[in-house]
């Protein structure tokens, strides 16, 4: 995860991956890995990232939440400095939606438009119960079989997190998010 205990910036930074992969990213803590080898690599080292998954035991939303028990969320803004998460958006048990798309790199680059793991729903919480299975084994399988929920990094409506269903092979991305660490 994230080498030193840091304050996050003033406003927090969401990317998209710029490399995809299958769905097996060794698990949660693969998949926050990748993100932050990825932000490591832009320069951001001094910043911690973690994957929007949900798994068969954990919500995207309270994944994110649990980094910010003593301090309040800020906004969340792309590499290029646009709004992308109000303060609030994920404050309650509502829908979080983009204020635009999540398309950037973590350099600020819009590298082509694509579809991204998720598992998760507009809420932010696991989309087919406690199933591993619907989740690529819970982010272990990256067969042909199993599927997962999907969003789509052109979208600002719910598909951002919730737009169709895949099968676990495809090599798609991760929304990744800074947290406080």
């Amino acid at each position: 995860m994230c080498a030193a205990a840091v304050a996050p910036s003033a406003n927090l930074l969401v990317f998209m991956s710029s490399v995809g992969t299958s769905g097996n990213l060794q698990g949660l803590k693969g998949a926050d890995a990748l993100c932050q080898a990825e932000a490591n690599d832009a320069g951001l080292g001094d910043r911690c990232f973690i994957a929007w998954l949900s798994s068969s035991q954990f919500d995207a939303r309270a994944r994110l939440l649990q980094h910010f028990a003593s301090r309040s969320l800020t906004e969340y803004h792309d590499g290029q400095d646009n709004l992308i998460f109000a303060s609030d958006a994920f404050t309650d048990a509502g829908e979080a939606y983009p204020v635009i798309s999540i398309d950037n790199d973590p350099r600020g680059i819009n590298p082509v438009a694509t579809n991204v793991w998720t598992g998760s729903t507009v809420q932010g919480v696991r989309w087919a119960g406690t199933d591993p299975a619907e989740y690529c084994v819970d982010w272990t399988y990256g067969g042909d079989g199993g599927q997962t929920l999907i969003g789509s990094s052109t979208q600002n409506s719910g598909g951002w997190t919730d737009n169709n269903t895949s099968v676990c092979g495809y090599p798609w991305r991760l929304y990744c998010f800074e947290v406080a660490n």
